[in-house]
């Protein structure tokens, strides 16, 4: 009995002294401040390159359905799909049939965030670099 309160004391007193250390916080975050991407052609690519993400890439994107089949230019066989919500008349805009302006919306800021803060850079930094003219030619197709 008295070597369970011991090992239970001796325990209480390990977790208190380890709960103040601090060698554990370590900042492991991926975001770039406007200067570093400013300072780096890859990482301006690497933004510009994102908003391409925004773009819809599957055939049937909407709950499994083309979109043609919200006109009548198709016509969807499940029953169940929300796609009949615009067939039958059903969607309003408190029941939505696909809610993507919030997501298109994120693409045309970044788009427009790029126009403002990242064109015209000249990448001064790499100015002697190998690659620096083709990158400058790339990055005003950008």
């Amino acid at each position: 009995m008295k070597f369970n309160k011991i090992a239970i004391l001796l325990l209480s007193a390990g977790l208190l002294t380890t709960t103040s250390c601090d060698f554990m916080d370590c900042d492991e975050s991926d975001n770039y401040t406007l200067q570093e991407i400013q300072g780096s052609y890859n990482r301006v690519k690497q933004f510009v390159t994102s908003i391409y993400g925004y773009q819809p890439s599957d055939f049937c994107n909407m709950h499994g359905a083309m979109v043609d089949a919200a006109t009548d230019d198709a016509i969807h066989v499940y029953e169940s799909s929300a796609i009949q919500r615009i067939v039958n008349g059903t969607w309003s805009a408190n029941y939505t049939v696909d809610d993507k302006f919030a997501y298109y919306y994120n693409a045309i800021h970044d788009a427009n965030y790029y126009l403002t803060t990242l064109s015209g850079l000249t990448f001064d930094t790499w100015e002697n670099g190998d690659d620096y003219q083709d990158w400058m030619q790339n990055y005003d197709n950008y």
